[in-house]
This record gives C-alpha cells, sequence and structure tokens, in this order.
C-alpha cells in the first residue's frame, strides 16, 4: 500500500506539472533551449524514508551516448578495494542490452538527505558516517526500486545507487568464487557499468555530488538509481 500510494501521488503530480506547471517550462526553455523545456515537462518529486527523491526521464540509449563510458571510468573502479570482490562491483560478464536499445525509457532518481540531520558518533570517521547515512537511505531506496521494477518485471531493470547495502552476508561471496546467495537483491549501479554519474546528475538535475573534505562530511548526500524499461512488445 505504501508504495501503491507514492505511485498513484507520482502520477497526479506529473499531470498537475505538465498541465499547470508548463509556464516555468517555457521559461526553462528560454534558458537552456528545447532540451531544458522537455526535461522540464519529464520530472517529479517524492519521499521515500527519509531522502528527498527527484525524478527526471529520459531515453535510454541517449543516456548510454553521452554519459556512457567505460574506458574513462572502469580503472577508477579497480582502484577501490571492492573491485571484484563484490557482486554488484565490475568487472562484469556482460553489459546489459538495454544500454543500446534505442527505444527503451529510462527514470532517473536522485536521492538527497542533508547529513546535519543525523548526529555523528564518537569516534566515527567520515567514511564510517556516511556509509551510515547511505545504508540508512538505500534500506527504503532499494525497497521502493525492486517494487517498481516488479510491476513490469520482463521489461524493467532497476539500478542501484551504489554498491550493494545492508547485505547480511559479509564478506561477499564472490571473493571466495562463490555464487551470490541474494540474486534477487543484486542490482549493481550505473556507475558500476562506467556511467558517468557525476555528468548525469549536474545535466539532469542541475545539482554537484559533494565529497567529504579531511574529517567534515558533505552537507548533502546524494545518491543516483535508475530504471531501464524497454518498450512493449506489439
Amino acid at each position: 500500500m505504501y508504495f501503491l500510494s507514492l505511485r498513484v501521488n507520482l502520477f497526479f503530480y506529473n499531470f498537475f506539472y505538465i498541465f499547470s506547471g508548463c509556464q516555468a517550462g517555457l521559461a526553462a526553455a528560454k534558458k537552456n533551449s528545447l532540451r531544458g523545456f522537455v526535461f522540464s515537462l519529464l520530472r517529479g518529486n517524492m519521499k521515500i524514508g527519509k531522502a528527498d527523491v527527484e525524478i527526471r526521464r529520459t531515453n535510454m540509449g541517449r543516456l548510454a551516448a553521452d554519459f556512457y563510458d567505460a574506458e574513462k571510468f572502469l580503472p577508477l573502479c579497480r582502484a577501490c578495494p571492492n573491485f571484484g570482490k563484490m557482486y554488484s562491483c565490475p568487472p562484469f560478464e556482460s553489459v546489459p542490452a538495454v544500454f543500446s536499445d534505442a527505444k527503451a525509457k529510462c527514470t532517473l532518481l536522485l536521492a538527497e538527505i542533508s547529513t546535519a540531520d543525523f548526529a555523528r558518533r564518537d569516534g566515527e570517521g567520515v567514511a564510517e558516517f556516511t556509509k551510515r547515512i547511505s545504508d540508512c537511505v538505500r534500506g527504503d531506496f532499494d525497497k521502493y526500486l525492486l517494487s517498481e521494477e516488479a510491476t513490469e518485471s520482463a521489461r524493467r531493470l532497476a539500478f542501484f545507487a551504489g554498491s550493494c547495502a545492508n547485505c547480511p552476508i559479509v564478506p561477499c561471496p564472490r571473493g571466495a568464487k562463490k555464487k551470490c546467495p541474494r540474486p534477487d537483491f543484486l542490482r549493481p549501479s550505473l556507475e558500476a557499468y562506467g556511467f558517468d554519474v557525476a555528468g548525469i546528475i549536474r545535466e539532469f538535475f542541475g545539482r554537484t555530488l559533494e565529497w567529504a573534505a579531511k574529517e567534515k562530511p558533505p552537507q548533502t548526500f546524494r545518491l543516483l538509481a535508475a530504471i531501464a524499461e524497454l518498450p512493449r512488445v506489439s
């Protein structure tokens, strides 16, 4: 019932926005060209758990053409200790075919939460603090993404906002070359496949990713997820 109400609220939000909010869309068109106007009509807002979530919709093929660059970003993943040791991290055996489908759609979801809403524990480092915030947000965020994917499971594919979160199995069995025992909860992120997540956030949401500085966490924590959708077969 919770997720159903979210979808109903989003539907009426988009309906109201398109038919009564076109004036704001026209202002965006004058400032950012026709592309900005189109983006202004394909958006929505909702609350998922403690996070504010903004939504943008686009074409999956165009998103991949503009922001997919595995040759540039995967070498950065190799520097991470999770590379090849977590099933949600590269390298992968294959790339989802939806990336190259010219008719596929993509819903981008940006979750934002203020780090000021969380109290930092005694002796807790920045990495541990931000991981705790991420896990808190991802608990509800991941459930919502899986729920939306399940409504059209044959055509939809969710991409989580980061590597595996809240998994009770630690360390990941991949390091021991064992199969993932929870594949129903495994959804790699766009970033893990080689997408420029910072570029997507900047282009579609007009925001930037904030990074921790020394022992100071970012003021706003942002997580990007997505749901790709293949066209219906007539």
